[in-house]
């Protein structure tokens, strides 16, 4: 997706064929809550979507813990993954 496009329109974009009972976590920027009822209704698998402070949907707390969890555990392993690529790039012409 073009850097102008919002993380939405990329969940629009995904082919989200995943097998029944499958949980999608997300960050608090593809909330759309229209993508959410449409999933739920219409696919076997749930997304998770972290909620914002000032979000009309408000999560149980425990439901809250579990993708604060989840999302940790994503960030550890991205953050594994980056500290392996180079700091910078030193490009000379």
């Amino acid at each position: 997706m073009p850097g102008e496009a919002n993380d939405v329109r990329g969940l629009n974009a995904l082919p989200l064929n995943l097998p029944p009972g499958s949980e999608l976590y997300a960050d608090a920027g593809y909330t759309d809550y229209n993508i959410e009822d449409d999933v739920e209704e219409t696919s076997k698998f749930s997304l998770k979507v972290m909620r914002k402070k000032n979000s009309n949907r408000k999560d149980l707390p425990w439901n809250q813990y579990v993708k604060q969890h989840i999302r940790h555990y994503i960030e550890t392993v991205f953050s594994g993954i980056t500290c392996a690529f180079p700091k910078f790039i030193h490009a000379v012409t």
